[in-house]
């Protein structure tokens, strides 16, 4: 995959998205899951979160040591 200049440059790929495009049906208590398929290449980490228009609500981030 082949990544614009900028996400070269900091080797970051923002994969963005609507949690109710990817939710599935199960249902945790009053939790809920989306679930995305990781790219073709090499992830050394993930950071997710859930933002609003007035800022992030959570975020957690998991690194992947090789």
């Amino acid at each position: 995959m082949t990544f614009p200049i900028i996400e070269r440059r900091f080797e970051f790929d923002n994969l963005d998205f609507h949690f109710n495009d990817y939710r599935i049906d199960l249902q945790f208590g009053e939790r809920c899951i989306a679930v995305r398929n990781l790219p073709a290449y090499n992830v050394v980490g993930i950071a997710t979160g859930e933002s609003t228009d007035e800022g992030r609500l959570w975020e957690a981030a998991v690194s992947f040591n090789e």
